[in-house]
């Protein structure tokens, strides 16, 4: 299967420490990074990404944000 990743997460990758974040976006990223390193194939994305997932249910999910898109 393949990973959606957007821009700025193969940043985010880099110095992800599992820190500050909600126990479903660690648990989620951490499954995502160990799928990573086992050499899963990635896609570039624009927007949301699988990274996000956890937080899409959110009322006003910051993954939409100008701010996060700039970012990408």
């Amino acid at each position: 299967m393949t990973i959606r990743v957007r821009p700025h997460h193969l940043l985010c990758l880099l110095t992800y420490s599992g820190k500050g974040y909600s126990p479903a976006f660690i648990a989620n990223y951490d499954a995502i990074a160990a799928r990573l390193s086992k050499g899963e194939d990635i896609v570039i994305v624009c927007g949301p990404d699988d990274i996000c997932a956890p937080l899409l249910s959110d009322s006003e999910p910051h993954c939409w944000s100008a701010s996060v898109t700039e970012r990408d």
